[in-house]
């Protein structure tokens, strides 16, 4: 959200409060998860929640995931060697 505008921000965190979107908790073994993929893509500039998004969205099964980082999500690949979907 760093290229989001403050009020998008704010209504993003209000739908969170509000049920709209939810917030699926990393645990240690996600995070762990998520920095062997750090670790398998060191060549990318991918940082910890761009991997742990990653990385739970493949636990979850979840397929699309939201992101306006196109370079290293169009990059990473799940273990059965997809990309995910991106939108927008």
């Amino acid at each position: 959200m760093k290229f989001a505008s403050a009020d998008a921000r704010l209504t993003f965190c209000e739908d969170v409060g509000a049920g709209a979107f939810v917030v699926y908790p990393l645990d240690a073994e996600l995070l762990a998860t998520a920095a062997r993929l750090q670790s398998r893509y060191a060549d990318l500039p991918l940082g910890l929640v761009d991997a742990a998004v990653f990385v739970t969205s493949e636990a979850l099964g979840e397929r699309t995931v939201a992101t306006l980082g196109h370079l290293d999500f169009g990059i990473l690949r799940t273990s059965d060697g997809r990309a995910l979907d991106i939108v927008p």
